[in-house]
């Protein structure tokens, strides 16, 4: 940790600062700045915990840090925003560890949870201050003997007797009385019962200290007069009371609210309408909408009172009619689109609103003026569009974005996310947060669509996943990807398999040799990343349906006879591996598929021999056509060129052909998306202009010079530099800049033509460091890697999630990590070499927002990689319980890859090799 200014402060004044900011606000603010903010953290004793609407993370980086002892006053809620808190708080603390606690309030607490804290509340000696409000009815443990303030929302008229014959010094009673009887003997603010005045005057004589009255009933016997409660609040400081009444001279009666006491001495105000008679202000009217008027009947001289206490409006067709400015608006609603923006302006302060509603139909200029007046706005409504359009915007969203974006904005959000079954989850390479929030919030039978990937980026990820479903639970899946899947996830997926009945498409892309228990009768997609013949004509004979297949089949035996018919195949995408084939073995296997529409074939023709007017009788009825194949033309390269140059390929299909290094293929090829300076577009084809070739090419590198062409690189993404001395210019105008989502440099490049390129390419994720240099020195490489840090350490490249280092570069100092960490600040994944075991959890814990790490241990000391390779799941356990919450790994070629979500964060750490043992600075 740092020095900082804050360490010369005494430690009460920093507790006195500490009291005018939030639990969560200190944590994420002051925590681990300095050592004596962590002392100073640590020794208060004032933390005032309000759990209600909390963020998640806030809750927990509090439980994490503050200790029951410390906190005087708890709020905790199991409410629409915050479900299942209580019974998550039980899980770290139990109700009576918070010896200090004066102050607890519980709202809508599940009923389990309020069992097991109920059960302890007796034990809870300093409670001063009680707050319940649930519709659930229990008879509470706690002694009130010691009681300030009580409030409840809902109470028979019996228990509230017996709550305040225990309570000699209750000073604040805010209760809601249910109580349906004639009888009535002691009673405050009342549901469901009328009263009379002569009630209400015995009531009160049980609070000869009152200050302060807040009463809401109806009046039965429909009299009531200022001279009586004249008496009742001579000695009141506040006043607000809500009477039920029908009055029969309204103005006779607001008379008697005239005088002298209640319009100078208490500046008390009263007004009638609709059968109510209340003090002004009132809460019946915070919120109004465009019908709105002052009530016709009060006691006061001017109405702009009645518009400072509205604090919330909503216009559903039109705007108020008003001559007052309302000035205390927070919540704003709007229901329909063609509002005057000039007018609502003049009317409402809109610098204050917090809360907005608009309506979908509104246009982009409104909805910008609005936003751009509303300074404190924090939550901005879209429950006006139907639920149909949720689910519709829900498609062009990841699943990830959707929780993050609009889980707990809104009731009718929370609705439609439930509701929505529609969802395709894409694991591959996803960070391991966002893995587990989807695990959390979805239900298998919401999903469509499920990709599954335990590649190098999510090691373990299938075991996790099983850890949460089962693969059957999937009923209603049609889509399942599965990548690299370790063997025993896989065996347990398989055996299920063949459960999903709704299942459309299916992709297999492993190494591993598996027998599939599925039926494939109903599939109509299928890709299989490895395949023999005779397991491929299996499984067709069972997938009558099926529409696209795309395999690898690897063929090793010189009979090459596929016997079965599929009429409703239209895409095939065919390499066929380890064999030879001849053009009449191809002929006869695609009559197989009288239908077929788009074709892509990779294979080697054993002939050497193949023409236009062979492929032209194959592919006629064909609407796309894509070949490679590895041929050696014995003939003239140009004759057999020629034979493709006919109306049929040139006019009809506009189908166009190239012949280079011996392979005969059709142009654009996937051969020739990645290029570097060296390439030339071939020597042979039956193209007119060569610009086809460049607009396919989405890969460039560049080892030491600039490509050589006459054409632009628009479609490019991925950009690889290895070499310092390049022009800038010349580049931007080979490549268009813009694109580049990935990008390679040598550390030997200077910081202008850094900066340059950074500024050139906005949509940058990915940066890779001298990955393309192997010439020189390790010890060169050392010294390069450490000057471009240095070179560029006044940058803070944000927008970079990827960061890849080259292995030559070894990081084993903190200096060098903490350079890394303040350039690149929201690196997600991070490939790199490391020295020492000890710079693991110094990486890991540098890098905030780190999920996927690959290290490079070949560079580690003989005695760390003999300690490693024997202990590598002790070592691997020990960092898990000091910096992480959960993870999975998997070594592959002397390279450790890590899933990992942090939890907690600790300042460094070193390895005791005598002993083997993890141990904290």
């Amino acid at each position: 940790m740092v020095h900082s200014q804050f360490d010369q402060l005494p430690i009460l004044v920093l507790h006195t600062l500490f009291t005018y900011l939030l639990t969560e606000e200190i944590l994420f603010s002051l925590l681990n700045v300095s050592t004596s903010l962590n002392d100073a953290i640590k020794s208060y004793s004032n933390y005032r915990l309000n759990f209600k609407s909390i963020l998640r993370s806030s809750f927990d980086l509090i439980c994490q840090h503050i200790l029951p002892n410390q906190v005087k006053g708890l709020i905790l809620s199991d409410d629409q925003y915050t479900p299942g808190q209580s019974q998550l708080f039980l899980s770290h603390f139990q109700i009576d560890e918070f010896i200090n606690l004066q102050s607890l309030t519980l709202i809508e607490i599940e009923r389990k949870s309020l069992e097991i804290i109920n059960e302890h509340l007796y034990k809870l000696n300093r409670l001063r201050s009680f707050l319940f409000k649930s519709e659930i009815n229990i008879c509470f443990s706690m002694s009130f003997v010691n009681l300030r303030h009580l409030e409840l929302s809902q109470c028979s008229l019996n228990l509230l007797e017996n709550i305040c014959l225990r309570t000699p010094w209750l000073k604040t009673l805010n209760v809601t009385v249910i109580h349906e009887t004639s009888t009535f003997e002691f009673q405050c603010q009342l549901n469901y019962s009328v009263r009379s005045m002569n009630e209400i005057e015995k009531f009160l004589l049980n609070f000869p200290c009152l200050k302060h009255l807040e009463l809401s009933t109806r009046i039965y016997d429909n009299f009531i007069t200022g001279h009586q409660l004249e008496i009742l609040s001579k000695d009141l400081i506040t006043l607000k009371f809500i009477f039920k009444i029908t009055l029969h001279s309204i103005e006779e009666t607001l008379d008697t609210f005239r005088t002298l006491f209640w319009l100078e001495e208490k500046c008390w105000f009263v007004a009638y309408e609709n059968n109510y008679l209340y003090t002004v202000p009132c809460s019946m009217y915070t919120h109004i909408n465009e019908n709105f008027q002052p009530p016709k009947y009060s006691t006061i001289l001017k109405n702009s009172i009645f518009y400072d206490n509205i604090i919330k409006l909503t216009l559903y067709v039109k705007l108020i009619e008003t001559c007052h400015r309302f000035n205390n608006i927070t919540t704003l609603e709007i229901g329909y689109e063609n509002i005057s923006i000039e007018t609502l302006s003049a009317i409402v302060n809109l610098s204050g609103i917090m809360n907005l509603t608009l309506p979908s139909s509104m246009n982009k200029s409104k909805i910008k003026y609005l936003l751009n007046k509303m300074s404190r706005l924090q939550y901005l409504s879209i429950d006006t569009l139907p639920i149909l359009v949720l689910h519709t915007l829900f498609t062009y969203l990841l699943t990830e974005e959707i929780l993050f974006s609009l889980l707990n904005v809104s009731t009718s959000l929370n609705d439609a996310i439930k509701s929505y079954s529609n969802y395709r989850l894409n694991f591959k390479s996803i960070l391991r947060s966002n893995f587990d929030l989807i695990c959390q919030h979805i239900l298998p039978n919401q999903v469509k669509a499920l990709i599954l990937s335990d590649d190098q980026h999510t090691p373990g990820q299938s075991q996790l996943f099983l850890s949460h479903f089962q693969i059957d639970e999937f009923i209603n899946l049609q889509s399942l990807t599965l990548i690299e899947i370790e063997k025993k996830s896989l065996e347990i997926i398989n055996e299920h398999l063949y459960k999903l009945n709704r299942l459309r498409s299916f992709l297999f892309k492993s190494e591993i040799n598996i027998l599939f228990s599925m039926s494939f009768v109903n599939l109509h997609h299928l890709e299989l990343s490895q395949c023999s013949l005779n397991l491929l004509e299996n499984i067709c004979l069972t997938t009558p349906w099926l529409k696209t297949l795309n395999v690898t089949v690897i063929h090793e035996t010189s009979n090459f006879e596929f016997q079965c018919q599929l009429n409703c195949m239209i895409r095939l995408i065919l390499k066929i591996n380890n064999s030879v084939r001849s053009m009449n073995e191809i002929e006869k296997f695609l009559l197989n598929f009288p239908c077929l529409k788009h074709l892509e074939l990779s294979t080697r023709i054993h002939d050497n021999f193949v023409t236009g007017h062979q492929l032209e009788i194959l592919s006629k009825d064909l609407i796309t056509l894509k070949f490679i194949f590895k041929i050696t033309l014995l003939h003239s390269i140009e004759e057999t060129l020629d034979t493709f140059r006919t109306s049929f390929w040139l006019e009809e299909k506009c189908w166009f052909v190239a012949y280079e290094n011996n392979y005969l293929y059709t142009v654009p090829c996937s051969m020739y998306t990645h290029i570097n300076e060296h390439f030339q577009s071939p020597k042979y084809s039956t193209l007119l202009k060569n610009s086809i070739f460049y607009d396919n090419i989405i890969k460039l590198t560049l080892y030491v010079k600039l490509i050589e062409t006459c054409h632009r690189l628009n479609n490019i993404t991925t950009l690889e530099i290895g070499y310092e001395n390049i022009s800038i210019e010349t580049l931007s105008a080979i490549v268009n800049l813009s694109r580049i989502m990935n990008l390679t440099l040598p550390s030997s490049m200077n910081k202008s033509k850094i900066k340059y390129l950074l500024n050139k390419m906005p949509r940058l994720q990915y940066l890779s460091i001298d990955t393309l240099m192997s010439n020189e020195t390790f010890e060169e490489f050392q010294n390069i890697g450490r000057n471009f840090l240095d070179n560029i350490q006044d940058l803070q490249l944000k927008q970079i999630c990827e960061l890849k280092i080259s292995d030559y570069h070894i990081i084993d100092d903190l200096y060098t990590i903490d350079q890394l960490c303040c350039i690149f600040p929201s690196i997600e994944r991070l490939h790199i070499s490391i020295g020492r075991l000890n710079t693991i959890v110094q990486l890991i814990n540098c890098f905030k927002y780190l999920s996927i790490i690959s290290l490079n241990l070949k560079y580690l000391s003989d005695k760390e990689k003999e300690y490693f390779a024997s202990k590598s799941e002790l070592i691997i356990d020990q960092i898990r319980q000091m910096i992480i919450l959960t993870y999975k790994y998997q070594m592959a070629n002397s390279c450790l890859h890590l899933w990992i979500k942090k939890e907690i964060k600790i300042e460094a750490i070193k390895i005791n090799f005598d002993t083997y043992v993890f141990f904290l600075f």
